[in-house]
């Protein structure tokens, strides 16, 4: 099982404190029930496997979380990440 996942989105429970509930809303979704397929894989391989580090960058903004065990790290535009293997 893997110590790290890069991924260009998150799981769901990530997304959900990340993410923009004013900008779902002008699109016309509700943020409350708003999933994506994708997040919702990414959340069941996270249930099942807790790395210890998963970086992405579906959201262009820097944020660092730790959940599950697992730190997490979005990273902005243009931002880089030295990853220790």
């Amino acid at each position: 099982k893997p110590e790290v996942v890069i991924s260009h989105e998150c799981p769901l429970e990530i997304a959900r404190k990340i993410g923009h509930p004013d900008m779902l809303r002008r699109f016309g979704f509700n943020p409350i029930s708003f999933t994506t397929k994708t997040q919702n894989l990414l959340q069941k391989c996270l249930e099942c496997h807790q790395p210890k580090n998963w970086y992405f960058g579906h959201y262009h903004q820097s944020f660092k979380y730790d959940s599950f065990g697992t730190d997490f790290q979005c990273l902005n535009i243009m931002e880089t990440q030295i990853i220790d293997i």
